[in-house]
């Protein structure tokens, strides 16, 4: 969520960054610059198929880089891993 967006429902900022802390980070596979972040540190991220009913995560190392390399790119969305 945008923190200007969620100010409108949580007034108090330390609840904010405490939903914050909460939420995972998403990066747009279409953009060269993010997917060389996830090649860099492919380790740190989880590749979800974006379809109905999701499907099976890609979380292990030589699998992303193997999407990361296909056609099938614009079929998945990068997902932050949760530690």
């Amino acid at each position: 969520s945008h923190p200007t967006i969620l100010r409108q429902f949580l007034p108090n900022q330390s609840q904010q960054k405490l939903l914050m802390s909460s939420f995972v980070r998403f990066i747009n596979l279409r953009d060269k610059v993010q997917v060389q972040e996830i090649r860099d540190k492919p380790n740190q991220w989880v590749l979800k198929p974006q379809r109905e009913g999701g499907g099976h995560l890609v979380s292990d190392y030589d699998d992303i880089i193997s999407v990361l390399d296909s056609k099938y790119l614009g079929h998945y969305i990068a997902m932050e891993r949760i530690p």
